[in-house]
């Protein structure tokens, strides 16, 4: 786990691309905010009485207008056509998660670095600007942060579980030609024709993993973004930061948090094989 650390850390394009933007973005929007103490009327406010409050202040009315359509459908349609183009599409879906998985676990090590990175930071500048008064603030960066970490170590389970031999192979499928269509399928059908039944099934039990990871990751940089927003829409009527913070309230939910940690279980068992055992135990 060190390794990707040092590699994420060390790595040009996180520098350029995520490191510098982000302590600049993070310096420069929420320092002001956070470095100051909570007023007193604040201190007594728990995250979801300031979000009602904050909702209160800037009066923000949405209306929607539902409208119900009701489709009826004379004839049955028939199914068993489309079986075997979802076949198809789902065949080439693993094979490109399995040739590219290496450049998609480095994606993830970015991702849950910067959005853990984004949180400590964060929970720092809040403490010390006497923001975490509350037992439900430290709740709103310390999860994210953790889940972010849970993320990253997660990751690397997914991305050895699969055998190098396997992932070469699936490379070498593709070669050095430009992808298109035809190549993906051709290679998809050879891939899914040499390797073993069950080990297909294994593979997809960790390719679960990786799309529960990313959903994971990105709840969790919401979390954060909400608690910033939330921090700076303080009394400000006119700051984007109400808006934002009313947007991304779904994400601090008790229900988020719990779907959080399903999640990252689910992945978790996913990519160490425990959901494969027990599904072939129970056969």
């Amino acid at each position: 786990m060190i390794e990707q650390i040092e590699n994420v850390l060390g790595n040009s394009h996180f520098e350029a691309y995520w490191g510098g933007p982000l302590m600049g973005v993070i310096f420069a929007a929420i320092y002001e905010k956070l470095k100051k103490p909570p007023s007193n009327s604040d201190k007594i406010d728990s995250p979801p009485k300031l979000l009602e409050k904050l909702k209160e202040e800037r009066r923000i009315i949405i209306q929607q207008s539902t409208k119900i359509i009701i489709k009826e459908k004379n004839a049955a349609s028939d199914d068993s056509g489309a079986i075997i183009p979802i076949a198809i599409a789902g065949a080439c879906l693993m094979f490109l998660g399995v040739a590219y998985l290496h450049q998609i676990s480095h994606a993830l090590y970015t991702f849950s670095t910067a959005a853990a990175s984004f949180s400590f930071t964060a929970s720092i500048l809040s403490y010390f600007g006497g923001r975490f008064n509350t037992k439900a603030w430290w709740l709103h960066t310390i999860i994210p942060a953790l889940a972010s970490i849970a993320c990253f170590y997660i990751t690397i389970c997914a991305e050895s579980a699969i055998s190098p031999d396997v992932i070469k192979y699936a490379q070498d499928l593709l070669g050095e030609q430009s992808l298109n269509i035809g190549l993906v399928i051709s290679g998809a059908i050879k891939f899914m024709q040499n390797i073993r039944a069950d080990y297909v099934q294994y593979i997809m039990f960790d390719l679960m993993a990786i799309i529960l990871v990313a959903c994971s990751s990105l709840i969790a940089f919401m979390q954060t973004t909400h608690y910033i927003a939330l921090t700076n829409a303080t009394g400000a009527e006119e700051s984007p930061w109400g808006w934002l913070a009313i947007s991304t309230a779904r994400f601090s939910k008790a229900s988020t948090i719990l779907l959080l940690f399903l999640l990252l279980t689910l992945a978790y068992l996913g990519a160490n094989g425990t959901l494969y055992s027990f599904l072939h135990s129970q056969s």
